[in-house]
């Protein structure tokens, strides 16, 4: 399963965002991002959740005009580090079943060692607008909707209540000088863009609880 390194790669790379504060240029912030994050997605590509949630940090992560840099920096990281990690592996299944990344995206590659399909697990997605605005509400019964097995637990409902307590409070001016130099809310805003982002890609994208293990300790 190995969700435990990926969540402990995203949470570095979250606290080298927050350590950075706009006290380091693009490259300096967000190439280390990039690198650890591109190594955490190589090795599982799942990872591939939080390397959207960077994407959309950065959006909101400094001055417009140097947004091209920080997503250059972040990309050519994570391309980097990705194909150190997952090069060497993804080579050998294309000798082996000419598909890199088999039997996954089988639909697209057509290898004739397996059908051609996805293979992408479907079985907790939602079935609904209603069954994924709710998801956190259902996370707060013990059922199987979200894991393979039973589970409950209360950390993804409290930790969104949290982080718009925190946004509404930042904006109202009552938790200001959350970062000095972008001034009230600098930090907030890409923290709120990594997060929510991050949870709408694993709720469409999959729906299995354990993928979201960086959100439950950074929401605990």
């Amino acid at each position: 399963l190995n969700d435990a390194p990926v969540a402990a790669a995203v949470l570095g790379a979250l606290w080298w965002m927050a350590a950075s504060k706009g006290r380091r240029g693009a490259m300096a912030t967000w190439l280390p991002i990039g690198l650890i994050v591109g190594a955490a997605v190589g090795l599982k590509l799942t990872a591939a959740i939080y390397a959207i949630g960077f994407i959309a940090a950065a959006c909101f992560a400094g001055p417009m005009r140097q947004l091209p840099a920080r997503i250059a920096s972040l990309g050519i990281g994570g391309v980097v580090a990705s194909a150190l990690t997952a090069g060497p592996w993804m080579w050998t299944l294309w000798k082996l079943y000419e598909n890199p990344l088999f039997p996954y995206f089988n639909q697209v590659f057509q290898s004739p060692y397996a059908l051609p399909l996805a293979w992408n697990d479907t079985r907790f997605l939602p079935t609904g607008v209603a069954d994924a605005l709710l998801a956190p509400l259902r996370l707060l019964r013990n059922s199987s909707e979200f894991s393979e097995v039973k589970l409950t637990d209360p950390r993804l409902f409290l930790g969104l209540l949290a982080l718009g307590g925190i946004t509404v409070a930042t904006w109202r001016g009552k938790a200001g000088g959350i970062d000095e130099r972008g001034g009230r809310g600098g930090l907030l805003i890409p923290l709120v863009a990594f997060c929510v982002s991050s949870y709408v890609v694993w709720l469409l994208g999959y729906s299995i609880y354990r993928y979201l293990l960086p959100l439950e300790v950074l929401f605990s």
